[in-house]
């Protein structure tokens, strides 16, 4: 839910800090906004630890139910998130937004040190030590990712020109630290190493995932742009405030959870202008439950698909592809909205008025009548620019789909009666050792 909350709430958060050019990074906007952005890392850590955390502590009997009901989960959590951003940040303030994690890693934190596994006990996670961790194939996978979005971002927000030295460096360091990183993967695979990779090879190697890892982010690149644009779009164009941009939401959440439970259900046995326009509501349906049916069956396949041994690291790439799709979506979704405010509002509004509206979009209730429809035609084009680009990514997720196709799926009892086997060698393993 963090990852979406603030979705309905970025055109307030962007007016008291003047920086809604810069929803991914922001060079002028204080320590008020960098620690929010401290506490998103440690967020998305958290957010790729239960989804790494789930297979070492689920009974093998209940793995294929788990991973449905991750899936629903994940996928109600970001369309519910929108909603409570809206209503905190209408009665309240925004900055609750990130206080409110507080008391709920307090509580977690309670409920783990209770709930948690005591002297290893039928545990089946093998301790590794902080040697085997893939430092260096981290920070160049990290690297890579965060250079690559900079410079989609600056670029989109004209803070720097295509053909200049900073984005051209910028992407060329992000390709070379790709380029470095599977070198460094390719490296530890064929050497064997004690090092634990980030992305083990042979996962890449297996059809089914290694599609299922670029389906997921191309599902996250229309799942979060559209869960991010669209309550801004109700916001700028429609003049809707925070609580009523999160109500337009709930035909996504239905269809959300009702696909995600289709999704689960089918395949835990078996691996298988400015009006509101009534059919936005269907498109929203429509695409909630692609989103929840794919999101649980991902999830399903990966877990069937790895071996016992990467089932955690493959669960954790999932997740983040998502992240990573989507945030590659918000940049471009940045890029459209600027080239066509540049494009069409250049001749209407002044210098000053058109610097102004890319960092406050608020400042539209202050532009005279004419210059208020224009300002807000342009929001409205680029948001249904934004969709186009979203049913192209979606067109190519269907062709990768079809290297999902097995003729001959693993079956789903037999990875339950693998994982059942590994986990009784591994108390026997731990019984020995005592």
């Amino acid at each position: 839910m963090d990852t979406s909350i603030i979705a309905t709430a970025l055109v307030t958060i962007s007016q008291d800090f003047n920086g809604f050019d810069n929803l991914l990074f922001g060079s002028d906007i204080g320590p008020t906004y960098r620690l929010p952005s401290l506490q998103g890392i440690g967020g998305s850590g958290l957010y790729s630890m239960a989804m790494v955390m789930f297979p070492e502590v689920t009974p093998p009997s209940l793995s294929m139910m788990m991973s449905a009901i991750f899936g629903t989960v994940i996928s109600m959590a970001g369309v519910l998130g929108p909603i409570l951003g809206g209503i905190i940040a209408r009665y309240t303030t925004w900055r609750w937004i990130f206080l409110m994690n507080v008391p709920c890693g307090v509580l977690i934190m309670i409920l783990t040190s209770v709930a948690w596994f005591r002297h290893g006990a039928d545990s089946t996670a093998k301790r590794i030590t902080f040697a085997q961790m893939d430092y260096l194939g981290g920070t160049l996978l990290l690297s890579a990712s965060v250079l690559l979005i900079f410079s989609l971002q600056e670029g989109g927000n004209r803070e720097f020109s295509w053909s200049g030295p900073v984005l051209i460096s910028t992407l060329v360091l992000a390709g070379v630290c790709f380029v470095l990183f599977v070198t460094w993967q390719a490296f530890l695979y064929k050497k064997e190493s004690s090092i634990l990779a980030i992305i083990p090879l042979r996962l890449a190697r297996r059809r089914a995932i290694a599609a299922s890892v670029l389906y997921t982010t191309i599902t996250g690149f229309s799942f979060l742009v559209v869960l991010i644009s669209l309550p801004q779009r109700f916001q700028i164009v429609n003049l809707d405030d925070t609580v009523m941009a999160g109500i337009h939401l709930p035909p996504m959440l239905i269809s959300v959870g009702f696909g995600s439970a289709v999704g689960g259900m089918a395949s835990v046995k078996r691996n298988n202008t400015f009006p509101i326009p009534a059919k936005m509501y269907v498109f929203e349906m429509i695409h909630g439950l692609r989103i929840g049916l794919t999101m649980s069956n991902v999830t399903l396949m990966v877990t069937v698909e790895a071996e016992f041994e990467d089932t955690a690291v493959a669960q954790g790439i999932i997740s983040q592809a998502r992240i990573f799709g989507g945030s590659i979506a918000i940049a471009v979704s940045s890029i459209i909205f600027n080239t066509k405010a540049q494009a069409s509002l250049v001749n209407v509004l002044t210098p000053q008025q058109l610097s102004t509206l890319h960092k406050s979009p608020a400042v539209i209730a202050m532009f005279s009548l004419s210059e208020q429809i224009a300002a807000r035609s342009v929001f409205a084009a680029s948001f249904n620019e934004t969709l186009r680009v979203c049913t192209y990514v979606s067109a190519l997720g269907v062709v990768v789909t079809l290297f999902m196709y097995q003729k001959h799926p693993r079956d789903v009892m037999e990875k339950k009666n693998e994982m059942m086997e590994h986990q009784r060698r591994n108390m026997e393993e731990q019984m020995m050792e005592r």
